[in-house]
């Protein structure tokens, strides 16, 4: 399945829920942009790119950005814009930048293992490409991601994600060659019996050694392994050679 037909008919009804607490998690975002320096300084735009229900977009919003975020879905984006109508929404492909061409972003952010949604690795080169183009010096490109260049064995394959008295979500990963099958397999408690609602589809297997070193040569790279378990990769561009 596509990943734009998983979200629409499966993952979109029960992502902030799969989240928990969104109020804190909006928080916990801000305090990682906090922490690597993250403000306003100049044009205060940020974009977000594949922003789901606006974690991030939130985030940047709280710290005075005048956010624009992108995502495909329409479900999510309404949420996004239920909780803060200031932010500027964009259902469409988070690889189509025209729009931002004239926006001179200091911050875009790519988070959330979006990254991996993309089709191929060439398409990854070509967004921190066209993302880069976009940034003056000193501006900052954000990804987070989960490395599944090395993916767990047997029964590790089956990740819980979130559970409580009326669902079970759970996630199993199947090896696909350069993806990876990602099963998501939601337990809804109906009355006294429960049903199963599943889907999949494929990710892209991105290593954080990859993904660094495709930003090395504009941008001086920082990161973190998060809590969770994804790759934070923090790009700050650099003056072109020659520059005042």
């Amino acid at each position: 399945m596509k990943t734009q037909e998983h979200y629409d008919n499966h993952l979109s009804s029960f992502y902030s829920w799969m989240i928990g607490d969104f109020g804190k998690a909006v928080a916990s975002q801000r305090e990682l942009f906090e922490k690597y320096g993250i403000a306003p300084r100049a044009s205060g735009i940020a974009i977000d790119l594949g922003c789901g229900t606006g974690l991030q977009s939130l985030a940047l919003s709280e710290l005075g950005f005048d956010v624009h975020a992108v995502d495909f879905s329409l479900p999510m984006l309404g949420e996004l814009r239920a909780r803060c109508p200031r932010i500027e929404t964009r259902q469409g492909d988070l690889r189509d930048l025209e729009f931002a061409k004239f926006l001179a972003p200091e911050v875009i952010v790519c988070m959330g293992d979006t990254l991996t949604h993309l089709d191929s690795k060439s398409s990854v080169e070509s967004l921190v490409q066209d993302c880069a183009s976009l940034l003056q010096p000193d501006a900052r490109l954000i990804l987070s991601f989960r490395d599944l260049s090395r993916l767990p064995a047997l029964a590790d394959r089956f990740m819980p994600v979130r559970a409580d008295e009326d669902r079970i979500l759970t996630c199993f990963l199947e090896d696909a060659g350069e993806k990876v099958r990602v099963f998501d397999l939601l337990y809804e408690k109906q009355g006294p019996a429960w049903k199963l609602k599943s889907s999949y589809y494929e990710k892209l297997k991105l290593a954080a050694g990859w993904v660094r070193q495709l930003l090395q040569s504009g941008f001086e790279v920082s990161g973190e392994t998060l809590p969770g378990g994804q790759e934070l990769i923090v790009g700050r561009k650099r003056a072109a050679p020659g520059a005042l």
